[in-house]
C-alpha cells in the first residue's frame, strides 16, 4: 500500500500485526523445516504436534496451527523466498502505518 494514498486505521495496524505474527512463524519453521517435520512426524496426534511445536519453536497456538497447516510445497526455495519477501513487506507496511498514526495523533 502507498502510505500517501492510504490512511491506516487501527484495524489496518491490527491486521498487519496478525499477518506478521503468522508470517514470522512460517518463516522460522521453514528455516528449520527438517527439525519441524521431525517434531510433527514423531508426535502421537495433531494436538500433541501443536503442543510440541509451541514448546520447540516458542510458538503460540495460532502460530503452531499455521505451521501445521503448511502445505509441503511451501518448503521449496521459491516459496520460502516468497514468504521472506512477504514478511519484509509487512514489516515495512507496519512501520509506515505506525509512523502515519503517530503523526496524526496530538
Amino acid at each position: 500500500m502507498d502510505d500517501e494514498a492510504h490512511e491506516y486505521t487501527d484495524d489496518d495496524v491490527r491486521r498487519i500485526l496478525e499477518r506478521l505474527h503468522i508470517l514470522q512463524a512460517l518463516h522460522d519453521a521453514l528455516q528449520r523445516w527438517r527439525e519441524v517435520t521431525d517434531v510433527i512426524h514423531s508426535s502421537t496426534s495433531e494436538k500433541h504436534a501443536r503442543g510440541r511445536l509451541r514448546e520447540f519453536m516458542g510458538f503460540d497456538d495460532v502460530q503452531a496451527q499455521a505451521v501445521m497447516d503448511i502445505q509441503v510445497r511451501r518448503a521449496t526455495a521459491e516459496d520460502r523466498e516468497r514468504i521472506r519477501r512477504d514478511l519484509d513487506r509487512m514489516k515495512d507496511e507496519l512501520a509506515i502505518a505506525l509512523e502515519q498514526r503517530r503523526r496524526r495523533r496530538p
